[in-house]
């Protein structure tokens, strides 16, 4: 009887006991109980070509110039945008970032430029009153190589002086006063506060 509840015991409680061994290996490697499994039922990972690393090198560098190029663009947009302020007096540098904003809008994706249907929809965008023949005419004459396609520089110079000053008062008018006043609207916006916003209904 003793041999019998023995024999069971031992089946039950095996001997020495197999525990996972602390993980300096990898886990994978050994079975649930703990033994080294067969090294030909692993699978073995292919070593990573040298081709592949030198293509990750590659575009890691290549991300990295263009990180570098953007920061040195968006340096040079501030700069040049302080630099506008003192060119184009009457407008700040909420008006220029703005129409810079109309500009990256509608250009054209292939070459960045805009051609007379998009400058067209912008001043429709800022409520400009111009008839088709008024705009056509300044379009093709601040198009200077007649491509048909405007600059950026261009773009603002004729968004300026699209209207001449009054010569009374000395202030812009037209294009250039619409682009004044929707920056300044843009500003009284978002200097409200949240309730301030939802009295004027902006939500």
């Amino acid at each position: 009887m003793g041999s019998y509840i023995s024999s069971i015991f031992s089946r039950i409680f095996h001997f020495p006991i197999q525990r996972k061994p602390i993980c300096y290996f990898r886990q994978e490697d050994f079975s649930s109980t703990g033994v080294p499994l067969m090294r030909s039922k692993l699978k073995k990972k292919a070593p990573p070509k040298q081709g592949d690393m030198d293509d990750f090198q590659n575009k890691f560098y290549s991300n990295l110039l263009k990180e570098r190029r953007l920061n040195k663009e968006h340096k040079g947009r501030a700069s040049s945008i302080r630099q506008s302020v003192r060119d184009y007096p009457g407008w700040d540098e909420t008006t220029l970032s703005n129409i810079h904003s109309l500009f990256l809008l509608f250009n054209n994706r292939e070459n960045g430029m805009l051609n007379f249907i998009n400058f067209s929809a912008i001043l429709e965008s800022l409520g400009d009153t111009n008839t088709y023949e008024e705009k056509r005419k300044h379009f093709d004459l601040a198009d200077a190589d007649n491509d048909g396609w405007l600059s950026y520089d261009d773009f603002v110079k004729l968004m300026y002086y699209m209207n001449p000053m009054d010569p009374e008062t000395e202030e812009i008018c037209g294009v250039a006063r619409l682009c004044r006043e929707t920056a300044d609207n843009i500003k009284f916006v978002t200097s409200l506060r949240v309730g301030e916003q939802l009295e004027y209904g902006l939500f």
